[in-house]
């Protein structure tokens, strides 16, 4: 299938992303994560939920799991995946060292450039896009349930997130949000 490959190259580039950021953060000695906008076990286990679901893709590609081909799904597991693309990446472009989990130690600015011109929160909404893809790829129930926790997490990790934008940006982050939907619409 040629979800297979699709599914493996987006695997691959995270890593790439991944190992150039720590590269950065290390280079910039810059703490990778930043306080938890939630309660730090469940903004974690969302963390790993996500991680979980490219665990699952993964075990399918390599064949450790066997499950019974989704041909059907085909196009779409595409179309999800590279929609993922487009919104993770040029947002990791972005936001550079600036990335990480939490609430940054440092100074940061408001980011409306790139894809956030189009939504407020391009590296989530590509996360669910991977998340349902995988879910179709590697259908099972452990699978389910890691796409589930990631997005009632980091719904709420949205939430809180937004809380903090709008208190330390007020009217810049008031602006923008009327301008700029939370996802796409």
């Amino acid at each position: 299938m040629i979800a297979d490959y699709v599914i493996a190259i987006w695997i691959a580039s995270m890593a790439a992303i991944g190992a150039r950021l720590f590269y950065l953060l290390i280079k910039t000695k810059r703490k990778f994560f930043g306080k938890p906008f939630l309660n730090p076990y469940v903004f974690y286990a969302g963390k790993l939920a996500l991680l979980g679901t490219w665990v699952a893709a993964l075990f399918e590609i390599i064949g450790i799991t066997n499950n019974p081909s989704i041909g059907w799904a085909e196009p779409l597991i595409i179309a999800l995946v590279v929609m993922s693309w487009f919104l993770v990446f040029p947002a990791e472009w972005v936001l550079g060292t600036r990335l990480k989990p939490g609430i940054p130690s440092e100074e940061t600015e408001l980011e409306t450039r790139g894809v956030y011109r189009y939504t407020r929160h391009p590296l989530y909404l590509g996360a669910y896009f991977f998340g349902a893809a995988s879910v179709l790829y590697a259908p099972s129930w452990y699978n389910a349930l890691f796409f589930v926790v990631l997005v009632v997490v980091h719904q709420l990790i949205i939430r809180e997130e937004e809380k903090y934008l709008a208190k330390k940006f007020k009217d810049k982050w008031r602006s923008y949000a009327s301008k700029v939907p939370r996802f796409l619409f």
